[in-house]
């Protein structure tokens, strides 16, 4: 009985220290990096994940502010404010790997976010004829795990050691408008998803030969098996 109440009392006061520490960032108008300002607001941490409807979701959340956008992995998160991690809501949304690379294509083609990708979208539109030669001459195992726009997915929510999904929740891009309603009404957040830097070409079925399709399974066959995807998806 006694260790109970030990446990009990430990407890109280690691959760009295954590709402004490909360308070006293925003007291002086600070954050605990990569924890923003909404993640305190909505109890929420949202993994933002490139190419995936991201800066929609970051925009209702923060209000409609501009804000920096980051991409960061649960790991950063967890590795902060361990506290934070395990009493929030943590979510992701994830894309059939075919679509989201056809996407990140076209977005380097149209010159990225004009700022940090500048080079990279430079690099993309001298060394790249069309989406061909960027899948079949361009892409390798290297660029996908050291660039950011086309880092696989699981990198960013699951941990290999233990065999683990360290979020929540995997919301799908496409389904996105009745996976998010759901997580908004669980979390209270008020006002409708914008849709921020939508492709406009939704066909990337037809932009793919077999030889391509085969490559991008091999390059991203984790997302493939762990999200359980298939090219015509």
């Amino acid at each position: 009985m006694l260790r109970d109440l030990k446990k009990k009392l430990s407890s109280l006061i690691k959760h009295m220290v954590f709402k004490i520490k909360i308070i006293f960032e925003k007291l002086i108008n600070g954050e605990r990096y990569p924890y923003k300002k909404y993640c305190d607001v909505h109890k929420c941490i949202f993994i933002h994940i490139p190419k995936n409807a991201g800066s929609s979701v970051i925009k209702l959340l923060n209000n409609h502010r501009n804000i920096e956008q980051e991409h960061c992995t649960y790991w950063e998160y967890l590795r902060s404010d361990e506290q934070r991690f395990q009493a929030y809501e943590k979510f992701c949304i994830v894309r059939n790997p075919w679509d989201r690379l056809f996407s990140a294509y076209n977005y380097l083609k149209n010159g990225g976010n004009k700022g940090s990708d500048e080079a990279l979208s430079e690099m993309v539109n001298s060394q790249c004829d069309d989406f061909y030669d960027f899948v079949m001459n361009w892409l390798n195992a290297d660029k996908v795990y050291n660039i950011t726009v086309l880092t696989p997915q699981f990198m960013y929510f699951y941990d290999f050691h233990n065999q683990h999904i360290m979020i929540d929740n995997l919301l799908k891009f496409e389904s996105l408008s009745a996976d998010f309603a759901l997580l908004q009404s669980k979390l209270r957040i008020i006002g409708q998803l914008p849709w921020v830097n939508k492709s406009t070409d939704k066909q990337y079925q037809q932009y793919y030969s077999q030889e391509m399709i085969d490559k991008v399974k091999t390059l991203y066959h984790y997302d493939i098996d762990l999200l359980g995807y298939s090219f015509a998806e």
